[in-house]
Formats: C-alpha cells, sequence, structure tokens
C-alpha cells in the first residue's frame, strides 16, 4: 500500500513538474559579484550570481574546483600553484566572465650570505615578470627552484626590513623580516703564550610641524651686494642684522615668521642671490631642575659609574687636548679651575662669551669638571664660543663662524688656542634645509683633523637634527637608566646617528633615591656658578667628546677615533649598527686596547668586513658580522702604524673560519700570534659607515 502510494505521488510529481517545465520561462545567467575582489593562490573565492545547475569556474580557461555552497553561490579554489597576474574567470555553460587579479604572497624568508630566499606564492609554474623591493629599494630577483632570490642593497644597516614581490606587475603585500647581525667573542695570545645585560624601552616618536622662522641666511655672490640686499629686505619687512664675509652671506630677519616666508620666496628673483634658508638654530633644550650649590644634594654621578670611567682614567684625564663648546657661552666656574681658554662671542660680537642661559656651562662640565663633580675629561681645556642668546637661540651663520673659530680657521677672529674637538649640542629642529655655510664650515675643519660630535635633539624623530646628521659628524643619540639601561622616547635617532651616551630622564628614578634619573653638571644660577640636573642628547654629546679627548690624549691619531668608538661600543638593541642607538653605548675604555693588535673578520671576496682593536688582557668583540656568511677570522699585529696588516717583521695568526648565526654571541677559540712567514698585506679600510 505504501509502494503504490509512493509510487502514485512520483508519477504526480513529474507530471507538475513537466507542465511547469512547458510553462517556465528562459532563465537568464548572470554574475553578480566575486568575493573577495583579489586573491592569492590556495585561497578560495565565492561567485554570487544565477547559474546553471553543474556549473564549473575556469580561470584563465583551467578549470577550478568548484562547489555549489547554496542556491546563487559558487565556491572555487585558486590551484597553490596559480601564477599571479591579471587573470580572467569563466563560468562554465555561459557567457559569464570578469577580470580577476592573482596576487603573489611572501610565506618566509631566510638569508643566506648577502641573499634572501624568498619563499612564497605566484610565481611558480610558468614565465612572468618578476621585480622585488628591500626597504623601498627595487632588485631584480632570480628564480631558484621555487624560490626567489633576491640580494641585499648596499649600506643597510640592521633591523626590520620591509620586502615585496611584484609578478606580472601585481604586487605582494609587504612582508617583515628582522635582519641582526652577529657578535663575536674572543681572546688573542701573544707569540710563546699558550678569555652585561642591557635592553632598551619602546618609543613612538611623534613628528613635528616644521617650525616657524624669522631670520633668514641669504647667500650672495659678492658681498658688493649687501645694500641691494638691504634695500629688498626693508621692502619686505625685515633689515640685514649681520653679514659674514668666509660665506659670503647675510642674516636677514623680519618683523613676523609671515614676511619671512614671503621673503624667502622672493629672493630666488634676484639675480646676485645664490641660496637662501631659515637662519634659527637652538640649542637643544635647557631641561634642567634644583639648582643647588651642594652637587651633593643632586645625587651621584651614575653616569659615570655606568661607563666605568675610572678605569679609562688610569691612562689619562684629558690633560693637552681642548675641547670647543659652541653653544651658549660658559660662566667661569670653580670646576674649571685655569682651563677655562680665553673665547669669543658671536651674538654680541665681543671676547667675553659669558653664558646667560646655562646651556653652555653644563655641557662645558660633562666635559671637564673637576673639583665637587667631574668630567669625563677632567684635565681637558674648554675653549668658549657663544653662538646662543639669553634663550638659547642663534643663527645657523653664527654657529659656521664659530666653528671655523674654535678650529683656529677663522681670518677675521684669530684664535691662538685652537681645539682639537668641537662639541654642538644644538640644531635644527624639524626641518633640513641644505646649509651651505655650516656644512662648509665642518667640512674645513675636519680636513683639519678636528672632530666635530653633534646631539641628534630631543624631538622624538626618527630622523637626527642638522648638523649631527652631515656626513663624518660623530652623531650622539641619548640613552638613561641608573640601574637597567633603555632609550627614553625624546632622543631624536635614525639613519645617520652613530653612537650613544647617558642624556639622563628627568621623569624617572630608576635607582628609587627619590632624585630624578638626570644628568648632574655645572650650571649657573643668575650669573652666580651653580650644579643642577639636565637631561636630554644635549648631555650626552659632551660625555663622548670627552671619550675623544681622552683618545687623544693618550696619542691616538684623529683618524683612527670613529674606528675605534664604533667598534668598541656596547652594543645595544638590534645586534649591529641600529637605528635607534647606532653602534651602541660609548665605551671610554677603549683606550685599554692594545696598541697595533687588531681582530679582522673577513669575506669570502677577502675584503674586511669588521675589525676591532685587542684589549690590553688580549680580548676582543667584533660586532656589525654579516650572517650566515663564511667568514675568516684572524688576529694581526700593526707595529708601524700604518693599518697595513701582516707585513714582514710583524705577527698574526691562523685563520679562523666561520659562519655565524644572526642575533648570536659567539665565543671564538683563542687566536695564537706567530711571526709572519708569508706576508698577508690586509688593509684596514677608512672608515666610512655611520653617516
Amino acid at each position: 500500500m505504501m509502494h503504490k502510494n509512493h509510487l502514485l505521488s512520483l508519477t504526480l510529481l513529474l507530471a507538475l513538474t513537466a507542465c511547469a517545465d512547458e510553462e517556465k520561462p528562459r532563465v537568464t545567467y548572470r554574475l553578480n559579484g566575486v568575493v573577495p575582489s583579489v586573491a592569492y593562490p590556495g585561497d578560495t573565492i565565492t561567485l554570487a550570481g544565477t547559474f546553471p545547475e553543474n556549473a564549473t569556474v575556469l580561470l584563465n580557461g583551467v578549470t577550478l574546483s568548484t562547489n555549489r555552497k547554496a542556491e546563487g553561490l559558487l565556491d572555487a579554489q585558486i590551484p597553490s600553484s596559480a601564477l599571479a597576474g591579471e587573470g580572467l574567470l569563466q563560468v562554465s555553460g555561459t557567457t559569464l566572465q570578469t577580470a580577476y587579479d592573482v596576487l603573489p604572497k611572501i610565506t618566509a624568508v631566510t638569508l643566506k650570505s648577502n641573499t634572501l630566499q624568498v619563499q612564497g606564492l605566484g610565481w611558480a609554474g610558468g614565465q612572468s615578470t618578476l621585480m622585488g623591493s628591500i626597504q623601498g629599494v627595487k632588485v631584480t630577483p632570480t628564480l631558484q627552484g621555487e624560490a626567489l632570490v633576491m640580494d641585499l642593497p648596499a649600506n643597510l644597516v640592521y633591523g626590520p626590513l620591509n620586502i615585496t614581490v611584484s609578478v606580472n606587475n601585481k604586487q605582494s603585500p609587504v612582508f617583515y623580516h628582522s635582519l641582526q647581525a652577529a657578535v663575536a667573542r674572543g681572546k688573542v695570545l701573544l707569540p710563546a703564550q699558550a678569555q652585561n645585560s642591557i635592553t632598551k624601552s619602546d618609543f613612538s616618536p611623534q613628528a613635528l610641524p616644521v617650525p616657524t622662522f624669522k631670520s633668514l641666511a641669504v647667500y650672495l655672490s659678492d658681498l658688493s651686494h649687501q645694500a641691494s640686499l638691504e634695500t629688498k629686505a626693508q621692502e619686505w619687512g625685515g633689515k640685514l642684522t649681520q653679514c659674514y664675509p668666509s660665506f659670503q652671506a647675510c642674516r636677514a630677519t623680519f618683523q613676523s615668521p609671515q614676511d619671512a616666508q614671503r621673503a624667502l620666496q622672493n629672493l630666488s628673483t634676484l639675480p646676485y642671490v645664490t641660496n637662501a634658508h631659515p637662519d634659527d638654530v637652538k640649542s637643544n633644550g635647557n631641561p634642567c631642575t634644583n639648582l643647588t650649590q651642594n652637587p651633593a644634594t643632586l645625587g651621584e654621578l651614575w653616569h659615570l659609574k655606568r661607563m666605568n670611567i675610572e678605569k679609562a682614567w688610569q691612562k689619562t684625564l684629558g690633560k693637552g687636548i681642548t675641547v670647543a663648546v659652541v653653544d651658549s657661552g660658559v660662566l667661569p666656574h670653580p670646576e674649571f679651575e685655569n682651563r677655562l681658554l680665553p673665547g669669543i662671542d658671536f651674538v654680541d660680537g665681543d671676547t667675553n662669551p659669558v653664558d646667560l642661559y646655562g646651556h653652555g656651562t653644563h655641557v662645558a662640565g660633562l666635559v671637564a669638571a673637576n673639583l665637587k663633580i667631574k668630567g669625563v675629561a677632567p684635565a681637558a681645556n674648554i675653549l668658549p664660543v657663544r653662538v646662543l642668546d639669553s634663550i638659547g637661540e642663534g643663527s645657523v651663520l653664527a654657529v659656521a663662524q664659530g666653528v671655523l673659530y674654535a678650529a683656529g680657521l677663522d681670518t677675521q677672529h684669530p684664535n691662538p688656542n685652537p681645539a682639537q674637538v668641537i662639541n654642538l649640542s644644538l640644531g635644527l629642529r624639524s626641518y633640513n634645509s641644505q646649509m651651505p655655510a655650516l656644512e662648509q664650515a665642518i667640512e674645513k675643519v675636519q680636513k683639519q683633523g678636528v672632530l666635530v660630535v653633534a646631539a641628534t635633539g630631543n624631538d622624538s624623530l626618527f630622523t637626527p637634527a642638522f648638523p649631527a646628521n652631515l656626513p663624518g659628524v660623530i652623531s650622539v643619540t641619548a640613552l638613561s637608566g641608573p640601574t637597567t639601561t633603555y632609550q627614553p622616547t625624546y632622543p631624536n635617532r635614525g639613519q645617520g646617528t652613530l653612537i650613544s651616551a647617558f642624556g639622563g630622564d628627568l621623569h624617572s628614578d630608576q635607582d628609587k633615591n627619590n632624585i630624578p634619573d638626570a644628568i648632574v653638571s655645572t650650571a649657573i644660577d643668575g650669573n652666580t656658578p651653580a650644579y643642577g640636573l639636565c637631561y636630554g642628547t644635549s648631555m650626552a654629546a659632551p660625555q663622548v667628546s670627552g671619550v675623544v679627548a681622552l683618545l687623544l690624549a693618550q696619542g691616538t691619531p684623529p683618524r683612527d677615533v670613529i674606528p675605534l668608538l664604533t667598534r668598541s661600543a656596547i652594543d645595544l638593541g638590534d645586534y649591529g649598527q641600529d637605528l635607534n642607538t647606532g653602534f651602541g653605548l660609548v665605551n671610554p675604555n677603549v683606550t685599554d686596547r692594545k696598541a697595533g693588535t687588531y681582530v679582522v673578520a673577513l669575506n669570502p671576496q677577502n675584503k674586511v668586513v669588521a675589525w676591532a682593536p685587542v684589549q690590553n688582557d688580549g680580548t676582543y668583540t667584533l660586532t656589525n658580522l654579516p650572517p650566515s656568511t663564511p667568514l675568516k677570522v684572524q688576529a694581526f699585529t700593526d707595529l708601524d702604524g700604518n693599518h697595513v696588516l701582516g707585513e714582514t717583521g710583524e705577527t698574526l695568526s691562523p685563520a679562523l673560519q666561520q659562519e655565524f648565526q644572526p642575533q648570536t654571541q659567539t665565543p671564538l677559540p683563542d687566536l695564537q700570534l706567530d711571526l709572519v712567514t708569508t706576508p698577508q698585506g690586509v688593509t684596514l679600510p677608512e672608515f666610512q659607515e655611520g653617516n
């Protein structure tokens, strides 16, 4: 009975369906859309619309695995072997089609020697046009098996890499890979003689607006046009306040920033004007507090203890070296005894560079104080050069003139006590114009062997301030931490940052002594000598200037100072030179190196990729080693100081073949020096990295 009922129902259903088919209108197939709008190989996509019962999806004529997900929805899977590019989607049994892009995708990156092996989807299995990008630099990859091989661009510093791949003009999402250097440590044994945890804080640099300016530096083809320029400046609401024959330039000051901006635009129309730029320069702030006559109430000199400065003082105190403080002047202070030399004042135009702001006096004490407190080089001389006024502002042209004066190169203002080191704890903040006068002045003094140290600035920017970003300048960013070293948020850093020193943090009390973790130094209280706590890159730079003075005082040639500073620095953050701290925390005990003995790492092309001086106890540290690269490590003596190693009459060790892993510190076997039997002729390169 049930069987008869089912048969009757089926017969009735077929009959009704037949009648319905006779009355059913013709179906119009539609493709309403595809989700997602683009896909990667291996992805599942969904087509929405009206399709035949057994429709399948094709991509570039290849049938995809298709599944009817629901009425009006088709799922299709793009093969993981699909080639990226512009494609054509079609629905079988219809004329429906649409353009559809398949994008490449990076899944993994490994480093081998100086190349990246890039694994991913979208480039295997067919002819394609390939292009890559590393840190925005275009590179042409090669296909090896299923991997793309991309050579690293030259002059990369260590840290995060942004990598993309473009296949048939379709670009992958950015893939981030951390490029980390390696470190090696060991000991060198003499012939016939058979061995610190640091962290840094995260930061969120904030971009600052371009500051307003009311003064301009105007460069003339000839100073005979000075009167014409004066007339034009008056028309535009300004006046000439000073001209500088050394640079064929004049400073023009205007009543308002709007007048100055308008004048800057109009100056380009004058045929005798060769260049013009804003001429306002400032100290890197004067964030001092707790002025007192008794420095003991301001806490200990923790920054010197963290540097282990007393060990360096066993060699030298910096006697005989002059450090020029080009700043707001220096107030005569008992801390400097008879070591404050006669200087000059380019603000008031006289020979009395007394500090009315306090910044320069604090900087000077960090270099050379030597009574109730200590500077890094307590026997060095201080040359005061005043270029900043009583509120810490001044002229770029005046700073340039001050730099020339400090080195004894200012023909208009003879200097009987030229400095070997110039400290610039000042700069331009957000804008980075070309400043010919200051660039030329720094280049001239560098050619004379004078070393220039500059603070990177305190604006939380990811670029050092001008002039710290100039080539050859020892650019110094700031750290803090009486107990644990970290980088506060305020210091500028980024490309060009060479080294770090303690700038302190007025808003921290890490050692719980109820005193801010700022830096104690000489200060002014009105016109009275005092002591104060300050923080900033302005405080870090003079500590490096002091270390430079210690190196020079013990006979280090000026050309060797920067390599010794960077290769002896205490590495921080990412292994190797990085954008946050440069080569790391300055180490004054580079003075303990074994003179003339070096450890060198050479790559397969026999090129020096890293080298380090050997300390008095025979130890060394090689930093900034390229990882995953076969290297040859060898020790040499350089008895004649010509930077050519392994000559006859000198000593060397057998070569140690080694490949280092990224972000590792590798202990190496002892390197045994012996007399040269076959001259090697390895030449230490001049310092070129860092800026």
